[in-house]
Parts: C-alpha cells; structure tokens; sequence
C-alpha cells in the first residue's frame, strides 16, 4: 500500500488544492493528505514531499524524483518516459504491458483486477503515477 501513496502525491500536479485531501487505503485507514499546496504529509503529519505547479515532484531532501505531463506521460528524474495513461484508464509501461488501470470513482487496480487503494477526485493521469513510482517508504 505504500505505493499507494504515490497516487496522492502526483495526483494534483497541476490541480490545485482548496483544502487537504485525504488518501486511504483498502481499509479506509488514512495514507496521506495532501495541502492546499502541494505539500503532502504522512500520518503524523510528517513531510513527504511536495507537489510544484509544473508537474514535478520534490521528496523530502527536496531532489525531484519525478513528472508528470499533462498529456499522461509519466516520467523519472531524468526525463526517461516510463510509461503513460490512455483515455479509459489503462496504465502501460513503455513496452506496452498493462500494469493496471484507475477507475473513473477513484479506484486503482493492478492488472489482476485487485483493488490497491481508493483515491477520489484525483485525476487519473495523475493516479496513474502509482504504477511507476517507489518512493514513498515512511
């Protein structure tokens, strides 16, 4: 579920936020919330990253560890494409493989169908960075 996590954090790359949004996994435990800011903190409200208005993605050391463009394209620190969401919600990576999909409610399976985690009103290209992000272990 930590990858969960990853959804809240690059799901609001270019939405701004009017108040926190709270992510929760299957169980409906809270994840992280994510500030009118950007900023997006772990349970005990400790800092986990920060979402800039351009799409890039800053951990807690503030290096970037990511983008997403607004064309659904998911890319590393290094511009390197990793993969990109489709119209319906489909999440491949670069060689085409389906890693899973985000459901228009908000729900985020792998490719077996299983529900990961529920992460409403966050924009499916965004969601999909999920799929394709690691960085979040606290």
């Amino acid at each position: 579920m930590k990858r969960l996590i990853i959804i809240a954090l690059l799901a609001l790359l270019a939405t701004p936020v009017c108040h926190a949004q709270a992510i929760r996994d299957t169980q409906g435990s809270l994840l992280v919330t994510i500030d009118k800011d950007g900023t997006v903190r772990g349970k005990n409200y400790s800092y986990i990253a920060r979402i800039q208005s351009d799409g890039v993605v800053r951990n807690a050391n503030n290096s970037m560890i990511g983008k997403i463009e607004s064309d659904g394209c998911i890319r590393d620190r290094g511009y390197t494409l990793l993969g990109r969401i489709d119209a319906n919600g489909t999440v491949r990576n670069t060689s085409n493989h389906v890693l899973g999909r985000v459901e228009a409610d908000g729900d985020v399976r792998n490719s077996s169908n299983s529900l990961l985690g529920k992460a409403p009103d966050i924009p499916p290209a965004y969601a999909a960075a999920y799929f394709f992000f690691g960085f979040f272990t606290k």
